[in-house]
């Protein structure tokens, strides 16, 4: 792996201007396949900072969630200070050369009461409010886990996506229809229906042959080619 990481140049383009080959002395190229499972080396300490029945680390590359479980937002929000604090958070960045932005952190408090209070997180001199929604590896996630917000986006998504391939259906060349629904079928329908089984109810029960009430209404959204 060293070897890998070893001898190698890039140079940059920016607009008509092209700088000479430079070496690269730290991290590896962009896009580079061995950055995924580097990555996961890199993070390990950091995703092994849940102890316990009550905390979990959700990571993927650059992008990572802590959850915390309790009866109260401050207690959740001591855990997930604690988090931070201990052998996992904070003092990881000092061995991994990293950086966090606590004035950057987003906090969600999940529940279901409306008009309970949600109280800030004060890290570091960091006041961090709570957020009705945010997004998460290209999933919006609402405080009541209801996923309004992210059906609403995959709708408009893929009215988008429907209303690209008439675009191409239109054009002086024409694009066999063939081609048009391979594209619907490998573009459109797997990056509007990305993470469905989370948020978009079953409309049919494929082990009684039957269909059940569901996201009907939302089923018809989608897609509309």
């Amino acid at each position: 792996m060293e070897r890998m990481l070893n001898g190698r140049k890039t140079k940059l383009c920016f607009n008509d201007y092209t700088l000479n080959w430079f070496d690269i002395t730290n991290g590896i190229s962009q896009g580079d396949p061995l950055s995924m499972i580097l990555y996961i080396i890199y993070n390990a300490d950091l995703v092994r900072t849940a102890k316990g029945k009550q905390e979990l680390t959700l990571a993927f590359v650059d992008d990572t969630a802590f959850l915390a479980i309790g009866k109260t937002f401050q207690e959740m929000h001591e855990i997930l200070q604690d988090m931070l604090e201990r052998n996992g958070g904070f003092d990881w960045l000092d061995l991994h050369n990293s950086h966090f932005a606590p004035c950057k952190f987003m906090l969600i408090d999940f529940m279901l009461n409306r008009l309970k209070e949600h109280p800030p997180l004060v890290e570091r001199g960091a006041t961090i409010h709570p957020t009705p929604t945010h997004k998460f590896l290209r999933v919006i996630l609402d405080q009541e886990l209801r996923w309004w917000e992210h059906t609403a986006y995959a709708i408009t998504k893929g009215a988008h996506y429907a209303m690209l391939l008439r675009h191409l259906t239109r054009t002086s060349q024409g694009v066999p229809t063939r081609l048009i629904h391979q594209l619907y079928q490998t573009v459109a329908i797997p990056h509007t229906l990305y993470t469905a089984s989370v948020w978009l109810h079953p409309t049919y029960n494929s082990e009684s042959n039957a269909l059940i009430q569901g996201s009907i209404k939302t089923a018809k959204k989608i897609l509309p080619l």
